[in-house]
C-alpha cells in the first residue's frame, strides 16, 4: 500500500487551534529535553503539527500556520518538534477541532498515539 503524501490545503482552517495551544503552553504542558521551554512568540505566527498512528501504521498529519492548514494527508514517517504532553485536555481539546473539519476528521479516524507539536514559532530573540 502507497501512503498519501502530504498536500497543500488552500482553504482549510481550524478555528481557535492557535488559541489551545497557547493555553496548553501557557499551562507547562510541552515537553523538552531538561532544558527550559522557550519564550514563544504568540503574537507572531507559529506553526503546528498534529500526527497520529493509524491502523495501517501510517501518520496522518495535518500541519497548520496559526489556524490555517497548509498541508494535510498521511505519512510514512514522523519528526518530533517541540511536543505537547500526551493525553493532556489540550491534546484532547485540539483533536476535537480537527475531528469537527470533515476532511480531516476521515484522516485521523481509529488513530493512537497523537502528538502535537510546534514546529515553526518566533522567540523573543530568533525563530525556531
Amino acid at each position: 500500500m502507497k501512503a498519501i503524501k502530504l498536500v497543500k490545503a488552500n482553504t482549510l482552517s481550524i478555528s481557535g487551534l492557535k488559541n489551545h495551544v497557547r493555553s496548553a503552553f501557557e499551562a507547562g504542558k510541552f515537553m523538552t529535553d531538561g532544558r527550559a521551554l522557550p519564550s514563544v512568540d504568540f503574537g507572531q505566527p507559529i506553526a503546528v503539527e498534529v500526527t497520529a498512528m493509524d491502523t495501517l501504521g501510517l501518520f496522518p498529519t495535518v500541519v497548520c500556520e496559526d489556524d490555517e492548514v497548509v498541508e494535510h494527508g498521511r505519512q510514512f514517517t514522523r519528526q518530533m518538534h517541540l511536543k505537547m504532553v500526551p493525553d493532556c485536555v489540550h491534546q484532547d481539546a485540539i483533536m476535537e477541532l480537527v475531528a469537527a473539519n470533515r476532511l480531516l476528521a476521515g484522516e485521523f479516524d481509529h488513530v493512537k498515539n497523537i502528538r502535537v507539536c510546534l514546529k515553526n514559532y518566533s522567540t523573543a530573540n530568533a525563530v525556531m
